[in-house]
């Protein structure tokens, strides 16, 4: 069992670095990844080696525009200082950053339809994204729910790649004045000696063909993340098709962010029966190992 998409304290992750290694271990996961946001620091933070047996992947998920659309990219196996240094020229600090692009769409939100009260929007910039207190402050309001479906309404991380960061959406909020192009970042993770993978693609379900056109037929990018709580089995069987027909590497992982509660993603197991075979990942982590 392993999980290759994990966020700690170094991002919007409620547990520290040290305590995500010890629930891997507990779990016996066998590979594990935390890919934090615009953040290597979790690598920085700790002595794996000495809490966890098993195999860590060095992950990291970088925000970036293709075209109007704010996406993300992961990179897996690049070199920490490479990475590390883009990520400091490029991206303001991540409690900064949280409130410049809260603040954009507080802006964009209290000009819509939407019954919001921005004094009323809280949330922790150290360690939360801000559209989750934007997400609490919209769904107060019930007269809310019918601008917004069920899956979002009770989802804010898909309220925020489904509703803020597509264009065709009314609510669509532009953060390219603070984000850097998708050229711009697959360029740096490939100067950074890492693999390339989309994650969660069926969150961009409204743009899978820009994402086909764009990122898919042109080979820049490595591979699909195939397995993630957010996935039907029929998502999961047909990402892996969209792999298999690029020639891409496939991986996984929960997304987990730490939250408790019985209907939160989990380490390793997502929301419960989530399970990702070690042997998809394998050509490309044995492709990892042959570098060093």
């Amino acid at each position: 069992m392993i999980d290759l998409h994990v966020h700690s304290t170094m991002s919007d992750g409620l547990k520290t670095p040290a305590e995500i290694f010890n629930e891997a271990q507990k779990l016996k996961l066998n590979m594990l990844s935390i890919t934090d946001h615009n953040s290597v620091d979790a690598y920085k933070e700790i002595d794996f080696s000495k809490i966890y047996d098993g195999r860590v992947i060095l992950g990291c998920e970088l925000t970036c525009m293709l075209d109007k659309l704010c996406i993300e990219l992961l990179a897996y196996g690049y070199d920490l200082k490479k990475l590390d240094s883009f990520i400091k020229e490029i991206y303001l600090p991540f409690p900064k950053m949280n409130v410049l692009e809260t603040n954009l769409v507080i802006d964009k939100l209290s000009k819509t339809m939407l019954i919001i009260d921005k004094n009323s929007i809280e949330f922790d910039a150290e360690n939360e994204y801000g559209n989750r207190g934007v997400h609490r402050e919209i769904v107060r309001h019930k007269e809310n729910k019918k601008y917004i479906d069920e899956l979002a309404w009770n989802d804010p991380h898909e309220f925020s790649l489904r509703y803020l960061s597509e264009e065709s959406s009314p609510f669509y909020v532009d953060y390219s004045p603070l984000i850097p192009s998708y050229l711009e970042v697959v360029d740096a993770i490939k100067k950074s000696d890492g693999l390339i993978f989309i994650p969660h693609i069926y969150k961009y379900r409204n743009s899978l063909d820009l994402i086909e056109n764009k990122i898919l037929k042109t080979g820049l990018v490595d591979g699909i993340e195939c397995y993630h709580s957010s996935f039907s089995a029929n998502d999961i069987k047909n990402s892996m098709k969209i792999a298999s027909s690029y020639n891409l590497f496939m991986s996984g992982g929960t997304d987990t962010h730490g939250y408790e509660g019985d209907d939160e993603v989990k380490l390793g197991v997502g929301y419960g029966s989530m399970c990702i075979p070690d042997s998809i990942v394998e050509p490309w982590v044995q492709k990892l190992i042959r570098r060093k």
